[in-house]
């Protein structure tokens, strides 16, 4: 476990927040050793510098290591005492400068809640280490394996979403969403659309998800949401070509992630942190190392969110979102 580390001694312990996620802002000041306060307990957390070009840090705990993998390319897993360098109650620490903390450089971390510390889940036909918050709808999944595997994602339902990374070699992450259907994904560090594999995502269930990835066997690291009515959703809608097109989810999101997934586009994502008021036109996309890119944007409402612009609501268009509270 990482230095400070609270230790959860069963995947489903944890006491759920209100919300998986917390966002913070700051600005580097070269300072090794520096803690970024959030509201709950991260098991894995989200960086981007957003005032300078940089690869994006997805952030996970690997025994006494912080390690993270970058959204906006295939490499494999990384190690930077410039980055994260530890998981906290309630905080995260960075190091003295790199892509976290680099001296008067604006930056966000979004930082998400699972279980605490990983437990052997034996429900697949692999054993998998797991880190669930299953109130929260949101699991860290890890496993190794070559050819099929059906692996135990530690929630109480089936996710609507899974993104997949290999963390042994540079290879495209895989993306799941419950709209798209099984047997296909979306690339993360990629603008493709969804793409058909007879191998990916066989089957989704309450319990396991099954993969044919690599006959080789490999690491992967694994992030499974579902919808949870107040705080969380998964979902899918038709551009409508016009400003509105609301699209209600029974709370008002802090976080969104929209990708379009029958053509190139994007993973746009907004908050509520970088935009405070609306409209949130302070856009970052996982997929490229540019910094806020502002656009008309999206509303947050307090039941949903609504469109400024099309970019994300082309007439015809179909996309997946991952909102928030």
């Amino acid at each position: 476990m990482g230095l400070n580390k609270r230790l959860i001694s069963t995947a489903s312990a944890a006491a759920a927040p209100s919300s998986p996620l917390d966002i913070a802002t700051w600005t580097g000041n070269a300072t090794a050793g520096r803690q970024i306060t959030v509201s709950n307990n991260p098991d894995f957390v989200i960086v981007k510098r957003t005032s300078f070009l940089s690869s994006w840090l997805w952030n996970y705990e690997d025994g006494s290591n912080i390690k993270y993998l970058s959204s906006n390319n295939n490499f494999p897993t990384s190690t930077s005492t410039d980055g994260v360098t530890s998981f906290n109650n309630g905080s995260f620490t960075l190091g003295a400068g790199g892509l976290a903390n680099d001296s008067g450089q604006s930056c966000v971390g979004y930082s998400l809640q699972g279980g605490g510390g990983y437990v052997s889940n034996t429900n697949g036909s692999i054993t998998s280490q797991v880190s669930a918050n299953q109130a929260a709808g949101f699991s860290i999944v890890k496993y190794t394996a070559g050819g099929t595997a059906t692996v135990g994602h530690g929630l109480s339902q089936a996710p609507e979403l899974i993104i997949t990374k290999n963390l042994d070699i540079s290879e495209q992450w895989f993306v799941y969403a419950e709209p798209v259907g099984t047997q296909k994904f979306l690339g993360l560090n990629t603008t493709s659309a969804a793409t058909s594999n007879s191998g990916v995502y066989t089957s989704i269930g309450s319990s396991t998800f099954t993969n044919n990835i690599s006959s080789t066997s490999r690491t992967y690291i694994n992030l499974c949401f579902h919808s949870v009515d107040g705080y969380q959703k998964v979902g899918s809608y038709s551009g409508s070509g016009a400003a509105g097109n609301k699209q209600t989810l029974g709370f008002k999101p802090r976080f969104l992630m929209v990708k379009l997934t029958d053509g190139i586009g994007s993973w746009w994502i907004f908050d509520s942190s970088r935009t405070p008021n609306n409209p949130r036109n302070l856009t970052l996309r996982a997929d490229t190392t540019d910094t806020d890119y502002t656009l008309d944007g999206v509303d947050f409402e307090d039941d949903g969110f609504s469109f400024n612009s099309l970019y994300f609501n082309e007439s015809g268009s179909n996309f997946i979102y991952l909102a928030i509270a």
